[in-house]
């Protein structure tokens, strides 16, 4: 956490002079001694359970922050910088992940707020203590440079993302020669899961033009295919049943109070003047018109209950797929897609395709993968059916992943120089703003099987972005 080069040094002030080394420091260091025994019995009674009163735990953060004041008193200025620079880069981390949450909602689930939580816990650890004079004149100090690299920071993230656009065409372009080779053709048919594919189908267009033709063979076809990533399990609709019966409630509840509210301004209306008439006429018709509207949105949430229930919207994606393969070739199947994080998208086209008893067929590519909760769902599927353009790996249940990644990401950015750590948190750079780069939504309560155009699609952007990727795409195959 704190560079170890500058662990041990002589303690210093915040000026950079020597700090006196006699009673001062040797009394300090017996306090931090005290408070860490203090702290160690407090949590040995919370263990055995000794106490229930919460005003325990209260303690032990003031205790916690009474420690964590000393020891910064004791360290070296380049330790104490050390740390702060440290906190600044948790501040940042947390800043990310929140616009994250706040922009893509659909896409941020329950990996991307176990993230924002473990983020935010370690920011105030680490800040628990600390004089906030202290952190306001470093970070006012360090405004500049910190402005400096919000300003480098677009530029670096982009090139990761053609970094990983160059990897994962290698990578693809290694999978469909497996795939031939296996048997004997290319697919013959590409599904890109909405939405955040939809601009990766650039990407890969200059290499399945090349290989296609080098192997004489027709080009697939592709189909973008509307998934339900968090419906996929029947557990999954019934927590969504619940979710809307209580909406349901809560309108039901909204419809009463304002009928009310319309009966008492009617009775009002009987007794009230000419000029007091028109004020409580327009109320009313307010009132009536908002009525109107509960009465529809509970009839619509209704509808989704009964869809959700009988387990509708698993058989939307499999129809679709279905009427897809009708009007192609049998042969390989390929799943293009942009960020595989837990596996739910994948193994929810893997189920619908079991059921279709087409698993067999499908090859599945992600261009990058989160790693840590990967196996989660993909195992489910074959793992010579699975590749993956970039990707880290920590856990041993993990190790095989990497023999069928392009590229496997090392421990730090450091060594690279690039922003994989937040290509991997926030997807590719387009997926900020996805609806104007993708000119459609994806609606996760609609039965509608194909997803509807975006009144945010900004055209100028759109065929930016496809511009970009098919640029960035064709560079990646002249590399071949």
């Amino acid at each position: 956490m704190i560079d170890k080069r500058f662990i041990g040094k002589v303690p210093q002030n915040r000026e950079g002079k020597r700090e006196p080394s006699g009673d001062s420091v040797k009394n300090r260091r017996n306090q931090i001694e005290v408070l860490t025994r203090e702290i160690n019995d407090l949590r040995e009674k919370i263990r055995l359970d000794r106490y229930k009163d919460v005003d325990i735990f209260s303690k032990v953060k003031e205790i916690e922050k009474r420690k964590k004041r000393l020891e910064f008193t004791l360290m070296s200025k380049e330790e104490q910088d050390a740390l702060l620079l440290y906190i600044q880069e948790l501040q940042n981390k947390v800043n990310v992940l929140s616009e994250e949450k706040d922009n893509d909602k659909d896409a941020y689930g329950i990996e991307g707020r176990k993230r924002f939580i473990l983020a935010l816990s370690e920011l105030q650890r680490e800040k628990n203590g600390l004089p906030e004079k202290v952190l306001k004149e470093f970070l006012d100090k360090n405004t500049e440079k910190t402005q400096e690299y919000e300003n480098n920071f677009e530029a670096r993230f982009e090139e990761t993302a053609k970094e990983a656009i160059n990897h994962g065409v290698a990578r693809l372009a290694k999978s469909l020669l497996e795939i031939k080779e296996k048997t004997g053709s290319l697919p013959t048919v590409v599904l890109y899961p909405e939405t955040t594919s939809r601009p990766l189908r650039y990407a890969i267009k200059p290499l399945l033009d090349k290989i296609y033709s080098e192997a004489s063979q027709k080009l697939p076809g592709e189909f973008f295919v509307k998934t339900y990533s968090g419906l996929i399990k029947e557990d999954d609709h019934i927590r969504k049943v619940e979710e809307m019966k209580k909406k349901i409630n809560l309108l039901n509840e909204e419809r009463i109070e304002s009928i009310n509210e319309s009966e008492k301004l009617l009775r009002l209306l009987k007794s009230s003047s000419k000029k007091e008439k028109e004020t409580l006429s327009t109320q009313i018709d307010s009132l009536w018109q908002k009525i109107q509207k509960i009465n529809q949105d509970i009839f619509d949430q209704k509808e989704h209950v009964g869809s959700f229930e009988d387990l509708q919207f698993k058989q939307v994606t499999e129809d679709r797929i279905k009427n897809i393969l009708k009007t192609t070739s049998s042969g390989p199947i390929l799943i293009v897609d942009d960020v595989v994080g837990y596996g739910r998208t994948f193994s929810g086209l893997e189920e619908n395709l079991t059921a279709l008893n087409r698993q067999k067929d499908a090859n599945y590519f992600a261009f990058i993968s989160l790693g840590d909760s990967v196996v989660r769902n993909l195992s489910v599927i074959d793992m010579d059916r699975i590749s993956i353009g970039v990707g880290s790996y920590h856990s041993n249940n993990e190790e095989d992943y990497k023999d069928r990644t392009g590229f496997v990401l090392p421990e730090t950015d450091e060594e690279t120089g690039l922003e994989w750590g937040e290509l991997q948190m926030r997807g590719f750079p387009f997926r900020k703003d996805k609806e104007e780069t993708t000119g459609v939504k994806k609606d996760q309560e609609s039965l509608n099987p194909f997803v509807e155009r975006s009144d945010n699609a900004d055209f100028k952007k759109m065929k930016a972005v496809r511009t970009k990727y098919l640029n960035w795409g064709k560079e990646a195959v002249e590399k071949l």
